[in-house]
């Protein structure tokens, strides 16, 4: 039985399978939507990687090596010369060339720690996501007024370089975002920036609007892993669309993504009905470049489809509900009936009740703490099946 190919896939990627490989590897993605998510991550990381500025270090590095390893390892304090500090260009330049090395080294690390080992290969390593807080680009951000955060907003995080428009990414799909469209009328993109986390990278698109007002999305691989600062963000699905959120008084972040991709979007202010027009309008992009399903994607934003399309949608919205009220009723059927129609001892039965989305995911999601994404947003689907629409 031929298992999951993601230990193959940066050979498969960098050409270097031999052609019977090949033929299993890509026989299997056809029909394995998780190694096509593995597959789409490192194509991000590989392109936005390629972004990163590389640079020759100096000359006097490696001579200052040498000469510690010459003597043991160790040299008396007198005879290391001091780093010449003032030249931050130099170091600088070490530091990206050792970010895009150790990123090209982690995509060679066998990926899946799910699969019993081969007989013969060596026993499969878990790679740690690489963490990135946003909390300093945030606080400035939350600390001013509306008006002045057009400025915090378009303000680069720490370590991001701005990268030329007409640079080109080895990732159709975000091509096509920096070249088409903003995703909400009157705003245009006005800067393209990239950094990177652990050796992951990272890219900033900065959207404006006639210099009065911004907002920001972050796109990397689903391998990085963001925090906020102090802001804790918690599960939810806003116009359609599953993410994490941070309601800070002050500032709203929406974390969201699908397959390989993971990306946050930042403002000021933005309400809920137009930060699910932006985050459909970049999970619609990337879904139509990798063939993923169209889950929950708001109405607010369609992709030109075929006839046949909308049919297909259907189906999968029906097998989504088909699967949250098998999981509703393992879990809370006792307690709510398959349809929540069982009177509570709290007042209504569940299916009487006004409940808004995020009241929805925010019960949800512990209570299916251990399932998937894909499995907490079918019951989330389901019970707002069964709910009694709210009052308008």
């Amino acid at each position: 039985m031929f298992g999951h190919v993601t230990k193959r896939l940066s050979a498969y990627c960098n050409g270097e399978l031999a052609p019977a490989e090949v033929q299993q590897v890509e026989s299997h993605l056809a029909a394995c939507e998780h190694c096509r998510a593995e597959l789409e991550e490192i194509r991000l990381g590989v392109a936005l990687a390629s972004h990163l500025k590389q640079v020759r270090a100096p000359e006097s590095l490696w001579t200052r090596v040498e000469a510690v390893l010459d003597k043991g390892g160790t040299a008396p304090a007198d005879e290391i010369e001091e780093p010449a500090w003032q030249d931050w260009r130099a170091w600088g330049a070490v530091a990206a060339v050792l970010i895009v090395a150790f990123w090209l080294a982690v995509q060679w690390l066998p990926r899946d720690s799910t699969q019993p080992p081969v007989a013969g290969e060596p026993p499969v390593t878990t790679i740690q996501p690489a963490v990135y807080d946003l909390g300093p680009y945030l606080r400035p951000v939350q600390a001013a007024n509306v008006r002045a955060s057009y400025q915090q907003i378009w303000n680069a995080p720490p370590n991001f370089a701005e990268r030329k428009r007409d640079e080109k990414f080895r990732v159709e799909w975000l091509n096509r975002l920096i070249s088409g469209p903003a995703p909400l009328d009157g705003y245009e993109l006005n800067t393209v920036r990239s950094g990177s986390s652990s050796g992951a990278p990272i890219v900033q698109l900065v959207y404006t609007k006639a210099g009065a007002d911004a907002f920001s999305v972050f796109v990397a691989p689903k391998s990085v892993e963001f925090q906020f600062g102090k802001e804790h963000a918690y599960e939810a699905e806003v116009g359609g669309v599953w993410c994490r959120r941070v309601d800070c008084p002050m500032q709203r972040t929406f974390e969201f993504g699908e397959g390989g991709v993971r990306c946050v979007l930042v403002s000021k202010s933005m309400d809920d009905r137009t930060a699910a027009k932006v985050m459909g309008f970049f999970l619609a992009a990337y879904k139509v470049s990798s063939n993923l399903p169209r889950i929950f994607q708001p109405a607010s934003y369609r992709v030109p489809q075929e006839a046949s399309q909308p049919s297909r949608e259907d189906a999968e919205k029906e097998r989504l509900l088909a699967v949250g009220k098998k999981l509703f009723t393992a879990k809370c059927g006792s307690c709510h009936d398959a349809d929540g129609s069982k009177p509570l001892r709290s007042g209504e039965p569940l299916n009487r009740r006004k409940l808004s989305d995020e009241v929805i995911a925010k019960n949800v999601a512990p209570r299916l703490r251990n399932h998937t994404d894909e499995e907490k947003r079918a019951v989330a689907a389901y019970i707002r099946s069964f709910l009694k629409p709210p009052a308008s």
